[in-house]
């Protein structure tokens, strides 16, 4: 399958920008979705990310949480689960 968007291949982005093709995809895909939030988490979702955690159990072994908590937060899962092993887990351990 060949990933493109406006006539030039994810590949071809991917290498002018010395990029894995499927990154530049999924940061594209992630920018064009007007509905998620950005900048920064608020304590409140700092706090929602650890509860659902501590629900959920550890997410490296359960699938999906990233998932449920777009949905959550309405926030890039890539984005929350980065929050969570960048500096949550760190406070928690």
């Amino acid at each position: 399958m060949k990933m493109q968007s406006q006539g030039s291949s994810w590949e071809e982005i991917g290498n002018a920008l010395n990029v894995v093709p499927s990154v530049c995809c999924r940061k594209w895909h992630l920018l064009r979705d007007a509905e998620l939030k950005r900048g920064p988490f608020t304590p409140e979702e700092d706090e929602c990310i650890r509860a659902h955690v501590e629900e959920w159990g550890d997410p490296k072994r359960k699938h999906g949480l990233w998932q449920k908590l777009k949905e959550v937060l309405k926030r890039p899962g890539l984005y929350i689960r980065q929050r969570w092993y960048s500096t949550l887990y760190h406070e928690s351990s």
